[in-house]
């Protein structure tokens, strides 16, 4: 089995997302050096910066000096392949003291165990791995993250271009998978909470990752899916309640993949509840991306003390060409306005969470729904009404 611990990641930029990835991959234990980033220091410990915070919070609130406060609310994703994406963050970031906050971040990266490097990148070079260049020192890297802004020495050496579209209240970020261990194969991984999938897409030095959220409308088809033969009888319960026909569709069958030489069960892009929105490579999407920074909270998601073996196992029995999955995700039907209305309650949740995980039975998850379906009749009414 690889093991993505072993892995030195590498992180080039002095700005909050390469400062915020750098703690957060430290944290978990990864070998991380971070470049060309300004000194760890807690001289001044950012308001409401605080650990406890880090998990009740999607990003990170900063007041500034004055309180002159302003709102990051896009960012710039740089694909591997060139392509450039605005994210719209679902809750923009508040910045009011941007300096003290890196500083502090790379802090507490240091103290997690990063490796930090003041000096700047000279150069990049890509060999069996990635090389970076630092004065007379040459540092290896097995995994590129690229931070480092509209300049970005990252992009221009990885792209070989440089976009005049990104402006200046946005950020970029470039990564990069290296290490040639995987299979040649286009393959996708549904996440945990259902809210979308990774891909990675094998190129003759490495293979790069991305994330990809699902937007309501295929995120309930999506569903629909991966319940559909592990919980037919599932459906079929609410089949009264709406006065509709459910009938089979021919799906394809699911092909396992060699999970164990694949992703390691805590490497972050496994594990993201949430993250960037589109397949930077191969087939096209229409939906936003979201934010950059969901790939930092990513590295927090998964780790083996609050995720049992049962969740990796089932994101091993999860896996599926991506090229079979595609066509079926086309189609609609109205389970998409059930699901799109009843997916938001709390409850309803438990009880898909429930039935992947193992720890409720089918006649449990049915008899739970049927208690519930008053009430999710009457959010679909307002979802119609809508």
């Amino acid at each position: 089995m690889f093991d993505y611990r072993d892995m030195t990641i590498a992180i080039v930029g002095q700005g909050l997302a390469g400062s915020y990835m750098g703690y957060m991959l430290a944290k978990d234990r990864y070998k991380v050096r971070v470049f060309d980033s300004p000194a760890p220091s807690l001289s001044q410990m950012p308001l409401l910066i605080l650990p406890k915070f880090y998990h009740s919070f999607l990003f990170l609130g900063v007041f500034q000096k004055r309180f002159q406060a302003y709102e990051i609310s896009k960012i710039r994703l740089v694909a591997p392949n060139g392509k450039n994406y605005f994210v719209s963050l679902p809750h923009p970031l508040l910045v009011l003291d941007r300096q003290n906050l890196i500083h502090y971040m790379i802090h507490l990266a240091q103290e997690a165990g990063a490796k930090w490097i003041s000096q700047n990148v000279d150069d990049l070079f890509e060999m069996e791995g990635m090389s970076l260049k630092v004065g007379d020192k040459i540092y290896e890297a097995d995994f590129l993250i690229g931070a480092d802004g509209k300049e970005s020495l990252v992009r221009k050496k990885l792209l070989h271009q440089s976009s005049p579209l990104l402006e200046k209240e946005s950020h970029s970020l470039v990564f990069s998978y290296l290490p040639n261990v995987h299979s040649q194969e286009f393959m996708i991984q549904f996440l945990p909470g259902l809210p979308g999938y990774f891909w990675s897409f094998p190129t003759q030095k490495g293979t790069w990752i991305g994330i990809r959220e699902l937007s309501p409308y295929h995120r309930v088809q999506l569903l629909e899916f991966l319940l559909y033969e592990k919980a037919f009888s599932f459906f079929k319960v609410v089949e009264g309640s709406f006065g509709v026909n459910i009938s089979r569709v021919s799906v394809p069958e699911a092909k396992p993949f060699e999970f164990q030489n694949y992703m390691g069960p805590n490497w972050a892009l496994v594990g993201a509840a949430a993250g960037l929105e589109d397949p930077l490579f191969g087939f096209d999407s229409k939906e936003c991306l979201l934010s950059a920074y969901l790939l930092c909270d990513s590295f927090a998601k998964l780790r083996p003390s609050q995720y049992p073996d049962q969740v990796r196992t089932l994101l091993e029995e999860s896996i599926f060409p991506a090229e079979k999955l595609l066509p079926y995700l086309k189609n609609s039907s109205y389970l998409n306005t059930f699901l799109r209305a009843s997916h938001r309650k709390e409850k309803f949740r438990q009880l898909i969470q429930g039935l992947f995980t193992g720890d409720l039975s089918y006649k449990a998850v049915e008899s739970k729904l049927s208690s519930l379906r008053p009430s999710l009749l009457f959010h679909l009414l307002f979802s119609w009404l809508g």
